[in-house]
């Protein structure tokens, strides 16, 4: 098992970040590493993915929605084969640190026989994809100064 994890302090409320970010029609304006997400934001609910990472490799996938818990807490999970051979739960915590700023933190818990071939291989460039998505997060909402 390994798990990426990254934070950034956004200047905007959690409703604001939340409000971005559960808006997947907007993905393609402001997210270059997730550019597309088709799919509701419920519990047990099937999402496809478009992602691209920052060395330009382009991976489609269909996890599932696990967690959905507004303004606090987003994660999905995805399986390759089975979850003994790889399982990737991918999450969004939202922290509010006062009315105007809000910590996310961004991050993914791989698990199974092939978690540590995906992270010698893939590990390195999937952090820097979640870097750039919280940059361009945070750019996003405070440019368009997006109120709750």
């Amino acid at each position: 098992m390994f798990e990426i994890k990254t934070r950034i302090l956004i200047n905007a409320s959690v409703e604001a970040v939340w409000s971005c970010l559960t808006n997947t029609r907007n993905y393609s304006i402001w997210n270059q590493f997730l550019r597309k997400i088709e799919g509701e934001f419920t519990e047990s609910k099937k999402l496809n993915i478009n992602l691209v990472a920052p060395d330009n490799e382009v991976m489609n996938f269909t996890p599932t929605c696990i967690t959905v818990k507004k303004n606090q807490e987003l994660r999905w999970v995805g399986i390759f084969g089975f979850s003994w051979i790889f399982r990737g739960e991918h999450y969004f915590i939202l922290e509010e640190i006062n009315k105007h700023q809000t910590q996310l933190i961004h991050g993914e818990k791989f698990t199974g026989i092939l978690a540590l071939i995906f992270k010698k291989k893939r590990g390195k460039i999937t952090q820097e994809g979640f870097e750039m998505m919280n940059r361009n997060l945070s750019d996003y909402v405070v440019s368009k100064n997006i109120m709750s």
